[in-house]
């Protein structure tokens, strides 16, 4: 437990030293920083050689079993030449799986955890304007913090039934799609779907129970007898073969807001009023300088002309 909240202590850390807005440079580094919440579907997949199998009974998660995990955190995306990036998320969820053990029972199960997530995201992005499409892809690590069993709508008879849960820490492989919709000058509303597969889950159902030796050694003649007896018990270990994520925030690109890095306008955008130059009321065009310089120069030559007949006429008259 301690090794985990280190962890989780870490990746923090590193979220919030990331926070000071100077690690901008451009285009060619900036970074978001946010929060984040979450949803999804869990589905635990069939596993082999379960009662099942061996002895037709679809009980004790021996067959395809679903849940829900829910729950939100804080994201840091770092990018690169706008077209590559990082992404580090801290997420707190609430996980569970189960099952109704018995037909005709209301009889159900519940196994449960709080979990932090701690993905690690290589994001492929394309900047596209008012949005950023990314896809993304890295493994994901999950701590559990808590577990717990419960059971509701218990049959009297099955009143004393001792049903565990535990949940190891893994490591999955998250994929999917990312898309940050620009609200403002460095805001940006980010939507993530995401896919998550555990790839080193076991694949036997003997691998995936514990409590039970009879069970988890194949003997199914005993097995069968205690799968519900009162003082045996089972538990099963909660891993999500997969889970799917649906992921709504809001982040904060810190060098825009605070003008360290302006974001272009788009071609369609409108440029403000007061961007544009406006010349002195007084100015005169190139063009009508040059224009005005040709008629001085013409009328100069007109009154030189008619000065020297002028003086010519008057002088041909004192002769006469």
């Amino acid at each position: 437990m301690k090794h985990r909240a280190l962890i989780v202590f870490a990746a923090m850390g590193i979220l919030l030293m990331a926070a000071p807005a100077q690690a901008s440079w451009g285009d060619i580094f900036s970074f978001e920083f946010g929060l984040k919440g979450m949803g999804g579907y869990n589905y635990w997949n069939k596993p082999a050689n379960s009662p099942l199998d061996m002895s037709g009974q679809d009980v004790l998660f021996a067959n395809e079993r679903s849940g829900f995990g829910a729950g939100g955190g804080l994201y840091l995306q770092m990018r690169f030449f706008k077209f590559v990036g990082l992404e580090l998320d801290v997420l707190f969820e609430n996980d569970e799986i189960w099952e109704h053990p018995l037909e005709g029972y209301d009889w159900k199960i519940n196994a449960q955890r709080i979990n932090v997530r701690l993905p690690l995201l290589v994001q492929f992005i394309l900047p596209l304007k008012p949005i950023r499409l990314g896809l993304v892809i890295g493994p994901e690590f999950v701590l559990p913090f808590k577990t717990w069993a419960e059971q509701s709508y218990v049959p009297q008879e099955f009143k004393d039934y001792n049903f565990q849960t535990s949940s190891p820490t893994t490591t999955r492989l998250t994929f999917g799609i990312n898309l940050a919709i620009r609200l403002a000058e460095g805001i940006y509303l980010p939507i993530d779907i995401r896919a998550s597969y555990d790839v080193t889950q076991p694949r036997s159902w003997a691998e995936r129970i514990f409590g039970n030796p009879a069970c988890m050694d194949g003997d199914w003649a005993k097995c069968g007898k205690d799968l519900y007896e009162p003082n045996v018990g089972i538990g099963i270990i909660q891993r999500n073969t997969w889970d799917f994520r649906l992921l709504l925030g809001i982040g904060f690109d810190f060098p825009a807001i605070l003008g360290l890095r302006k974001e272009k306008p788009s071609s369609q955008e409108t440029v403000p009023v007061s961007a544009v130059e406006t010349a002195p009321a007084n100015a005169v065009p190139v063009g009508s300088v040059e224009r005005y310089e040709g008629q001085g120069q013409d009328q100069g030559q007109d009154q030189g002309q008619d000065q020297g007949q002028g003086q010519d006429q008057d002088q041909g008259q004192d002769l006469e």
